[in-house]
């Protein structure tokens, strides 16, 4: 009898032991299922942001045109805002007077609330007959400024000018070339 009663307890602790490895330790395997599950969507939703040959145009009254696309892009939010990552980039200012400055880059970062944009790596800018090289490109469309800095090679139609930093007003069409280490000097090579 006392055999009996421990093979009971034996049998009842293992039917103890299968109830609750279904009951807790299975579900937490469906649970890592479905996180993965849920993984494998968000991922591929974050691949279907991507967007080939992109093209924004942007026409403020009569006060300029402007024009961007890239090859490949990435729509995200910051905050409330709409970014879009773009992948080899030509933009193109138009002001009022018919003036045109062609942009291109690799990378670009474009704010679809105030069209301001900044370019990053191996940027070009072509302006009528000249030509600035840089790493670096800022466009703030509510100050009408560009800025144009880090390793600038300006190759104008008179010479070659190497600096730090170079400002352009859009609406007073002033440019500025600067050093932001005061240490060091502007290059000029004339022609």
């Amino acid at each position: 009898m006392n055999r009996l009663i421990r093979l009971i307890l034996v049998i009842l602790l293992l039917i103890l032991i299968y109830l609750i490895y279904i009951l807790y330790f299975k579900n937490i395997n469906k649970i890592t299922e479905i996180e993965k599950t849920q993984k494998e969507i968000i991922e591929k939703t974050e691949k279907n942001n991507l967007i080939k040959n992109l093209k924004y145009e942007v026409k403020i009254e009569n006060q300029f045109n402007y024009q961007i696309s890239s090859e490949l892009s990435e729509i995200y939010y910051e905050n409330t805002t709409e970014k879009i990552k773009m992948k080899n980039v030509i933009a193109k200012y138009t002001d009022d007077k018919e003036n045109t400055i062609i942009v291109k880059s690799k990378n670009a970062i474009f704010d679809n609330d105030k069209y301001d944009t900044k370019f990053f790596g191996n940027v070009e800018v072509s302006y009528k007959k000249d030509i600035i090289f840089s790493d670096n490109l800022n466009i703030d469309f509510k100050k009408q400024f560009i800025n144009i800095f880090s390793n600038v090679r300006y190759l104008g139609v008179n010479g070659i000018v190497n600096s730090d930093n170079v400002d352009i007003n859009l609406k007073t069409r002033e440019i500025s070339i600067n050093m932001i280490d005061k240490k060091n000097n502007i290059e000029i090579f004339f022609k």
